[in-house]
């Protein structure tokens, strides 16, 4: 599969993911959305749900010691379905319990072919641009 240079992200499932113990949906239109909420709510969860998803990582690029998976649950989920760039809908599934599963439009893969497919450190960089700032030079 070609490398996808464009994701637009169209829809956020969650369940057992940090605060939100039942499944969530978050519908994404008209290329921009808002959250508002008091603090605590789960504002920064939906970004960090979305960056797990596509990466396996916080938002800020870390992989160790990720508190992910809800007290009251035993799995974490996210799902994101999103446009390429040619309009295509793909759909991204992980799930943590305490091993990770990786679905791509419904095909298992392992994440290093996932970063074949979405370029970990590109899609980190645009989502949190400070990460950049944390890549050696060779990546960056």
């Amino acid at each position: 599969m070609a490398k996808i240079k464009k994701v637009e992200i169209l829809k956020v499932e969650v369940y057992g993911f940090k605060g939100f113990e039942k499944l969530r949906t978050f519908n994404f239109t008209d290329g921009k959305s808002v959250f508002l909420g008091e603090n605590g709510k789960g504002k920064s969860s939906i970004g960090e749900a979305i960056a797990w998803c596509f990466t396996g990582k916080s938002i800020e690029g870390n992989q160790k010691g990720l508190n992910l998976i809800n007290d009251k649950s035993k799995t974490a989920c996210v799902a994101v379905t999103f446009n390429d760039e040619n309009g295509k809908i793909h759909e991204l599934i992980r799930k943590a319990n305490p091993t990770t599963s990786i679905k791509f439009d419904m095909k298992d893969v392992t994440q290093e072919k996932l970063k074949e497919i979405i370029d970990t450190d590109i899609f980190l960089t645009i989502f949190n641009p400070l990460y950049y700032l944390s890549l050696d030079s060779n990546s960056a």
